[in-house]
């Protein structure tokens, strides 16, 4: 049998939201690896040519890519390029040669890309503001200034406002990180200087969430007052509170065609042509229209026969559709199509509420998520399509008792979301403490043997940069199934990214690899199982720890200074100096820690309001 391969994805962010747009994509990599059989390798770094010394610390994770560690690379370019462009990433790329390379989100020359065409669908969304709700006064929360989709988006916006004879009004324009919070704080700035406009476009489905925090924060309501739509149309758009209206782009289409497209390299299939996909507006509440269901076809074009009859003739094809069309299915169990059409037979043969209850068995099946239960909702919608040549009122309110009882199911699984990360709360408070208070690396590493496993993560590697450069690895801790492992402290070339010695497993695994950064200081890496949904905190954490614990080191050595030591009292000085401004560094991050932690709660909060009917 030969060796898995093994496929990494560049990505310049972890989401703190459940839903959100890399959570997204990982899913649907993870689910296309799963087809394959290739090992995943989710990096996580910063924007190509950030402002700070700090982003360049924290991309010392992307270099440790090549050809000696993986045999494949996707780019998920738009947030790579948020700060240099196409340009600069089209340059990085050449680190990669000669892997297969794939880029997400943004037409890179000479690498194959997977791109969408956002026009039609934003030229729809603008047409739909002015003619179906009269909208003169049009906001953009653009995104950042220097993203190339976020100028694309702006772009767009000022055509549509042309097209429809509108002026454009910088005061309405906004720039801002592609965050819950840059939204937040963007539309307040906006609304402290210009009138309140008639809607507001965000320009992804995270910013509109900070645009309706922030309105709802100034006594508004969403949309009598103010209309706000988003784009992407991310899992917790339809769940939030009110569901967004928003552009639809195919982001599990895209990552599937991504990993297909280094599968067809690798067996050398090699092409540098990009694929468009597209995109379509999905109206909700958020801009007052609702769910716009298709109309029931008129009586003359219907099929005279009963409903079970005409399911008993199309049940396979209807079956077959289903399966193929459900984006996200890896977490169901084989046969849920035809579980599901069976339940449609019994509930036409009279047995009234069986379709609901038979969606009720599958979701208490599996572990479901934002992005299943929003695709079992639009595979609802496909029913009713498929079987509108029969369509009834008495259909329709199958139709209706099934969304329900998705919509009920959504609501207590974030029940129980709710109460994990309340859990993971208290997991990470205890691993900051324990980590905090190790002062030297034994203790450091016999605290996250023992915080590790209780925060949900039981697959961990921290490897540290040999010191004096990032090019050689040193094994510090390795956690195998829960259980911590002794690796040899053995320098080896950071381009094999793993420790030669580092236990394998024999089955397939999706994992990140997150930087150990200090600032401008880059400490190593560390690579977890997929399990836990904490990466991001556990990586400032054991990086805050790990250079606590260099500084301890240095206290302990300067407090063993005597006078006759050869350095003079000016010179003490200066390095207790150094050091105590280090510690209060320390004690900085640490608090930066918590507030990231408060603020990951109140973003789930945000995104995870539902009506359960």
């Amino acid at each position: 049998m030969s060796e898995r391969k093994k496929l990494a994805v560049l990505i310049d962010h972890l989401d703190p939201m459940v839903g959100g747009y890399a959570g997204q994509l990982q899913a649907a990599f993870d689910a296309e690896c799963r087809k394959v059989d290739h090992d995943l390798l989710m990096v996580v770094g910063r924007s190509l040519g950030g402002p700070g010394g700090h982003e360049l610390a924290q991309n010392t994770a992307y270099d440790l890519i090549r050809p000696s560690s993986v045999d494949g690379v996707i780019l998920v370019a738009g947030g790579l390029a948020s700060f240099s462009g196409a340009e600069r990433v089209a340059e990085y790329c050449e680190h990669f040669r000669p892997l297969p390379l794939c880029s997400v989100g943004l037409s890179i020359p000479g690498v194959p890309s997977i791109i969408i065409d956002p026009r039609p669908g934003l030229w729809d969304l603008m047409d739909h503001l002015v003619r179906k709700h009269a909208c003169s006064k049009i906001a953009l929360i653009a995104g950042p200034e220097q993203n190339p989709e976020a100028r694309q988006r702006l772009d767009i916006y000022k055509e549509c406002l042309e097209r429809h004879h509108l002026a454009f009004d910088p005061a309405l324009v906004e720039h801002c990180p592609f965050t819950l919070i840059g939204g937040s704080e963007a539309t307040q700035r906006m609304l402290a200087r210009a009138p309140r406009p008639h809607a507001i476009v965000a320009a992804n489905d995270v910013l509109a969430l900070g645009v309706i925090k922030a309105l709802q924060g100034k006594g508004l309501k969403v949309p009598a007052d103010v209309i706000v739509t988003g784009f992407d149309d991310l899992a917790f758009a339809r769940f939030s509170s009110p569901p967004l209206t928003t552009v639809r782009q195919p982001l599990a289409r895209m990552a599937a065609l991504a990993v297909r497209s280094l599968q067809g390299q690798l067996q050398g299939i090699h092409s540098l042509r990009s694929t468009e996909l597209p995109v379509e507006l999905t109206v909700r509440d958020s801009c007052g229209c609702g769910e716009i269901e298709a109309e029931a076809p008129p009586v003359s074009n219907r099929v005279m026969m009963h409903p079970s009859d005409y399911l008993e003739a199309q049940s396979s094809r209807i079956q077959t559709e289903l399966a193929n069309n459900l984006e996200l299915k890896g977490g169901l169990p084989l046969g849920w199509s035809e579980s599901l059409v069976q339940g449609l037979k019994l509930e036409f043969a009279g047995d009234k509420g069986a379709f609901a209850s038979c969606l009720d068995e599958l979701l208490s099946s599996v572990d479901a998520g934002l992005q299943l239960y929003d695709e079992l909702q639009k595979m609802v919608t496909r029913l009713r399509d498929g079987l509108s040549a029969v369509g009834s009122p008495a259909l329709e309110e199958v139709w209706h008792a099934a969304r329900r009882s998705i919509a009920r199911a959504n609501s207590q699984g974030h029940a129980r979301l709710r109460q994990e990360l309340d859990l993971v709360y208290q997991h990470l408070l205890y691993t900051g403490e324990r980590f905090a208070s190790a002062g030297d690396r034994t203790r450091l590493k016999a605290a996250m043997a023992d915080a590790l496993p209780r925060a949900n993560v039981k697959e961990a590697l921290v490897l540290l940069y040999q010191e004096g450069g990032t090019d050689t690895l040193v094994p510090f801790f390795c956690l195998r199934q829960g259980v911590p492992v002794d690796l040899e402290p053995t320098p080896y070339p950071g381009q094999l990214l793993l420790p030669p010695n580092a236990p394998r497993s024999a089955e397939r695994t999706t994992a990140f690899v997150l930087p150990l950064t200090f600032g401008a200081e880059a400490l190593g890496v560390a690579v977890f199982g997929a399990r836990s949904g904490v990466h991001e905190m556990l990586r400032v954490q054991i990086s805050v720890a790990l250079q606590a614990v260099t500084m301890q080191q240095r206290l302990e050595a300067l407090t063993a200074l005597m006078p006759g030591s050869g350095m003079s009292p000016d010179e003490q000085l200066r390095s207790r100096e150094r050091t105590v401004a280090r510690l209060k560094q320390l004690s900085g991050m640490l608090g930066a820690v918590a507030q990231d932690l408060e603020r990951a709660a109140g973003e789930f909060a945000d995104a995870s309001s539902v009506d359960p009917e």
